[in-house]
């Protein structure tokens, strides 16, 4: 039970995420509010409850999100869709879905956990890079949540990043 209890608890190690929109992408930074993503592995179990909690913020702040979902390049189109992409098909007036074949988009945005949430301003800038659960797959409030919520009220805010860990599965590994 202690074992389970620290895994639960123990967030990623993020390597950073970049602190500017990159160049060249074949994702695009709104000009009227901010852009978020998150980076989802569609059968990482964590990551049902970090949609869920992001869903209900982009409900609260008439918000939209695109869900970048790892795939492996020689993957059957059918493997990204679970519960995940069930889940945001449900919801698809609030989020887009974007295959990241190979994890490139995820290496681009050196995200590595599932549930990685990005939200960039309209100048490009980084602005909030974090997990919106309090542990690996739990829902309820947390300082992740509060934090999203400020950043999506001022986007356009000054200052450095507001950070949160992340508590998930691997987003991609030579295992995925």
């Amino acid at each position: 039970m202690l074992a389970l209890g620290a895994y639960e608890g123990t967030p990623a190690r993020e390597p950073g995420a970049l602190q500017q929109w990159p160049a060249n992408q074949r994702l695009a930074v709104t000009s009227k509010q901010p852009t978020v993503l998150m980076f989802v592995h569609p059968h990482c179990p964590c990551t049902v409850a970090s949609v869920e909690q992001l869903l209900d913020v982009l409900a609260r702040h008439a918000a939209h999100a695109t869900l970048v979902v790892y795939e492996p390049a020689d993957a059957a189109p059918e493997w990204t869709h679970g519960a995940l992409w069930k889940l945001a098909m449900q919801h698809a007036d609030r989020v887009q879905l974007v295959r990241d074949p190979d994890a490139q988009l995820a290496q681009h945005f050196r995200a590595t956990t599932s549930g990685m949430c990005l939200v960039y301003g309209a100048d490009e800038r980084l602005r909030f890079a974090g997990g919106l659960t309090i542990s690996r797959g739990h829902r309820g409030a947390n300082e992740g949540l509060q934090t999203l919520e400020q950043v999506l009220v001022d986007a356009d805010g000054s200052g450095a990043p507001q950070r949160f860990p992340v508590f998930g599965c691997a987003l991609y590994s030579a295992e995925n």
